[in-house]
């Protein structure tokens, strides 16, 4: 098998770091990413240690400043010449509603915001990938429908409220970006891993789930099973296509939604 370009958001732990690991071993050259340097790279050490491959790189940025997810990318694009998979991995919920020094309430902001900044700034690296994939990782707690007029939640806040907007977003955002890219060689997939027993997962639920390793597998199949390599746009529960919330499939609010986002980014328009 070919050896795949891979970045993984956020995974310096949890499920992100496990997947790492199992790539690692098949492989490919993983692109470990922190919040910061130490992080990053002492993670990196760590999967070079339990795989015995030296096919590995790190990058950081924190997620929640744009500013830093531009230099992150400004970095990838001077070390690497292609990226064949992008898994956007990274999430957090939190229990109050908080905002980031851009202003962005901070679940909307890391769990949507960043993957759609990040996957349209590395877009060209990806056309240089092979058949490359975008893996935006989700979950089955989705919402059964979007106000694109409060996406922050300034009314009625709730931890598991903001989470399921922010995944239901990514969702939307996965669906368009697959309609726009259907005649290219990049599919465009998501998935939602299991309830996993993961910092997240204990600190919005208190409760334990499935083993890091029953996590990562969806996460592997999305990104280099043969079988995806055409097919996109779909929504994955334990390695099989099954059907989202339907707001998910709205295409106005779809469009709506990447709208506003580009608005929230000061990005220009391209819809």
């Amino acid at each position: 098998m070919e050896k795949k370009f891979i970045l993984i958001t956020g995974s310096t732990d949890g499920i992100g770091y496990q997947t790492a690991i199992d790539l690692a071993k098949s492989g490919n050259h993983v692109i470990v990413h922190g919040r910061n340097q130490e992080k990053a790279e002492l993670a990196m050490r760590k999967i070079e240690e339990v795989t015995n491959s030296y096919n590995l790189s790190y990058a950081y940025a924190d997620l929640g400043s744009s500013s830093q997810i531009k230099e992150m990318v400004s970095d990838l694009y001077k070390r690497f010449d292609k990226l064949d998979v992008l898994i956007n991995n990274a999430g957090i919920i939190r229990p109050e509603r908080t905002v980031n020094q851009e202003g962005l309430e901070e679940t909307f902001a890391i769990n949507y915001i960043a993957p759609f900044l990040l996957t349209n700034l590395l877009l060209d690296l990806l056309k240089k990938g092979t058949s490359s994939r975008i893996v935006n990782v989700v979950s089955r707690v989705q919402s059964n429908q979007l106000n694109t007029e409060d996406l922050q939640l300034e009314k009625e806040y709730t931890a598991v409220k903001a989470y399921a907007k922010s995944k239901t977003a990514l969702i939307m955002f996965t669906y368009l970006l697959a309609q726009k890219f259907r005649n290219q060689d990049i599919t465009v997939n998501c998935l939602h891993p299991g309830v996993i027993n993961t910092k997240l997962l204990r600190a919005a639920f208190g409760a334990g789930g499935a083993s890091l390793a029953e996590g990562s597998k969806t996460l592997v199949f999305a990104a280099i099973a043969p079988e995806l390599e055409k097919v996109t746009g779909k929504y994955f529960v334990n390695n099989r296509s099954v059907s989202s919330k339907e707001i998910t499939y709205d295409i106005e609010v779809q469009k709506t939604l990447w709208k506003k986002t580009e608005e929230i980014l000061g990005l220009a328009k391209t819809l």
